[in-house]
């Protein structure tokens, strides 16, 4: 904006006049940025009293639709200390009959008190060969986790950590954990009863021993007959299973070659790395070797590697050389094999560099480096010669022949060997005696619960039970002795039900009439900015509460809506030839004159001690409930459909409103920006009128100068 030196030479007021030339036209922009406010207002009140009407018409209403909201079921048990119960809306109204006779528990392991060797303290670093009991194994062999259909082995030896052998017993689909203020393991079943119990049995003989020592060897019952039946193979058994699981699993032509397959493509994957870190590994010998004379203590630095300065020198130049190679490579060459030599120079030149450093031990770690190589030079060979082996296999059909016989063999042997060591692994638990002693091990066996209703046994893995719309929580024995569980209509549920629906459709009916009813506020408008700046914050608070309050004042479209919800609400109903409405109910309005407007379309229930109005009458709803619940619920629900079918086509999407919306928002959000446009064009109209006047008020001003310069100069020539 151009700076606007005005009145100079005529000493006039030209921004105040200017502005007062404008101010028709600031006026009617004001009056459209307050009606523009005065809508968003409406808007906003407008959205919070369709968020009322909405949230009624989904929630309470919608419910109150459906007869089998009603259906609430009420049940009782005539002794609580067994179980407890409670009725869906499809239990059957009578008495029953109900036994408990087991309890569902859990499978549980509570290990035996264990020590270290020589009394020592076990921890969770301690490893099994810690354990006192363990020094005369020198295997401690395999054992099972058997949950449901699913075995996993656990390999135990010596150097395993009880942490790790927790973690191992977890893996295997059971809770453990080690106690070591207790010196105790802990293994449990992830759920109660049967079917997630669980098994833990030896391999081997040596796996027997090895439980024992960790304080887990107490065999169920189930356990013992395992061990007698596996104790009583014969070879000629072990055989039979062996050859039974061979036949399921023996390798084929295919199989055997596509095995072959997979493994050449990993050891050529493994070689390809073994032979980048070689390349790494020998560079590092000869970075080493060249830095020193001779070897171990009698070693001395080479020529140009006495000071540290040199040898970093020396390395440095090393290290640039290769990384000039490095760079000079065209796009796509491999430059594996000169980046491991650069790592490697590097690394040398920070030992070669290091205080420390002394031609001994840098002979040292030449040593090591070389011993690296040595390894690696082994490994590959190992690797390379598989290689060749299986390309022989998979080009000489023969020799695949040849090979498929050998590892089907294997494959038998193992099985064999697998059930010889489990016949061991029984004899030696049979020959086992467990710790029964106050110290040792306990077993608690995982169980199903077990009821009968009406004389019907049932069972579960849980002591919760849902039979016929009965939820049944068993919690005691009843032994011989039967109880009664005894089901009827809920008179009480739906009582509430039917008194919270009225709750919450008076609390709606109130909003929407009191704000159609308010107070006028005519003669109230929106502040504009200046009229704000002579009011203070309490005033104006209160002014814009004023026009806040009358938005909705007789506004068509909420007084249309509250209209057809009372008419529909005094609807009447047909139940067994009689007719029926809310006033049969005991459910009414207050009286015309009693009440204030806001207030004459609430209903009140007679003998609801909460409310007022209606305490002291009779309680009309609850009798009728409990005589005819059928009437009760055929009325509500029939007066509910109609009110929320209404509601759904009021809230249907048109052109000038969205769906779920009672008002006009769409209209409403045209005619914001309409406004929006008009008082940008008013802003545009004030500044050019404004840059008009200002124009005509410089013309005189430069008029007026050259007067007064004119008359000085002719002053000046009369003297």
């Amino acid at each position: 904006m151009a700076i606007r030196l005005s009145g100079l030479a005529s000493g006039l007021d030209t921004d105040s006049i200017v502005q007062e030339l404008v101010s028709a036209y600031s006026t009617k922009k004001t009056n459209i940025e307050k009606a523009q406010t005065k809508l968003e207002w409406t808007q906003d009140a407008w959205k919070d009293m369709n968020s009322k009407i909405y949230s009624f018409y989904s929630k309470s209403l919608s419910t109150m639709r459906f007869s089998k909201s009603y259906a609430q079921k009420n049940s009782s048990i005539s002794n609580s200390g067994v179980a407890k119960v409670t009725a869906s809306n499809s239990a059957v109204n009578g008495t029953q009959t109900l036994k408990v006779s087991k309890l569902a528990t859990s499978g549980y392991l509570t290990g035996g008190k264990v020590s270290g060797k020589d009394g020592a303290k076990l921890t969770s670093s301690s490893t099994l060969g810690d354990f006192a009991g363990m020094s005369a194994l020198t295997d401690l062999g395999s054992i099972d986790i058997s949950v449901g259909d699913e075995t996993k082995t656990i390999n135990l030896s010596s150097d395993m950590t009880v942490s790790s052998f927790v973690s191992a017993l977890k893996d295997a689909g059971v809770n453990a954990s080690f106690d070591a203020k207790n010196q105790r393991f802990f293994v449990s079943a992830t759920n109660s009863g049967a079917e997630y119990d669980f098994d833990l049995q030896a391999n081997s003989a040596s796996g027997v021993k090895a439980l024992s020592a960790l304080g887990l060897y107490a065999p169920t019952t189930t356990e013992k007959a395992a061990y007698t039946e596996a104790a009583s193979w014969t070879d000629e058994k072990i055989a039979t299973m062996a050859q039974a699981d061979y036949e399921g699993s023996a390798y084929t032509t295919e199989s055997i070659t596509e095995e072959l397959q997979t493994e050449l493509n990993t050891l050529t994957t493994e070689l390809g790395t073994l032979n980048d870190s070689l390349t790494y590994k020998q560079a590092k010998v000869d970075y080493l070797s060249t830095a020193i004379q001779g070897s171990g203590d009698t070693a001395t630095w080479a020529a140009g590697y006495e000071t540290a300065e040199a040898r970093n020198a020396a390395m440095q130049t090393v290290i640039d050389d290769l990384q000039a190679q490095i760079d000079a490579l065209g796009e796509g060459e491999d430059a594996t094999s000169l980046e491991n030599q650069l790592k490697a120079a590097k690394e040398v030149q920070t030992a070669l560099s290091s205080d420390t450093a002394t031609p001994a031990s840098i002979s040292s770690l030449s040593d090591t480096a070389a011993s690296a190589v040595t390894q690696a030079q082994e490994e590959i060979a190992t690797k390379n010669a598989r290689v060749e082996e299986i390309n022989n296999l998979l080009n000489d059909s023969d020799a695949l022949a040849e090979y498929l016989t050998t590892k089907n063999q294997e494959l038998y042997d193992s099985y064999v060997e697998r059930y010889t060591n489990q016949r061991a692994a029984a004899a030696e638990a049979l020959a086992t005696t467990a710790d029964t002693s106050e110290d040792g091990p306990t077993r608690i066996v995982g169980e199903d619960a077990v009821i009968y209703l009406n004389n019907a046994k049932f069972t579960n893995n849980t002591n919760s039970f849902e039979i016929n719309g009965l939820t049944i929580q068993a919690t005691g024995l009843t032994g011989d002795e039967a109880v009664t569980i005894t089901t009827d209509t809920d008179t009480e549920g739906i009582y509430d039900m039917v008194k919270n629906f009225f709750t919450e459709y008076n609390t709606l009916m109130k909003s929407m009439d009191t704000a159609y009813y308010a107070s006028s506020a005519k003669g109230y408008e929106p502040l504009s900015d200046e009229e704000k700046e002579s009011m203070t914050d309490t005033q104006i608070e209160k002014w814009e509460t004023k026009v806040k309050d009358a938005l909705l004042r007789r506004d068509n479209t909420l007084g249309t809506l509250s209209s057809s919800m009372k008419s529909l609400m005094a609807g009447t109903y047909s139940h067994n030839g009689t007719t029926i409405s809310l006033a049969t109910l005991g459910i009414k309005t207050s009286g015309y004159f009693s009440a204030d407007q806001e207030e004459r379309g609430l209903y009140h229930i007679d003998g609801d001690e909460d409310d007022e109005t209606s305490s002291a009458n009779e309680d009309k709803l609850r009798a009728m409930i409990a005589s005819d619940p059928d009437a009760v619920v055929g009325l509500i629900s029939s007066l509910s459909t109609k009110v929320y079918n209404m509601l759904s086509n009021k809230m249907a999407s048109t052109s000038l409103s969205s769906a779920y919306t009672v008002y006009n928002d769409k209209q409403m959000k045209t005619q914001y920006s309409n406004y929006t446009t008009q008082i940008s064009d008013w802003e545009e109209k004030i500044a050019d009128y404004e840059d008009k006047y200002y124009k005509q008020f410089s013309a005189m001003e430069s008029a007026l100068a050259s007067l007064n310069s004119q008359q000085s100069q002719l002053a000046g020539l009369l003297g």
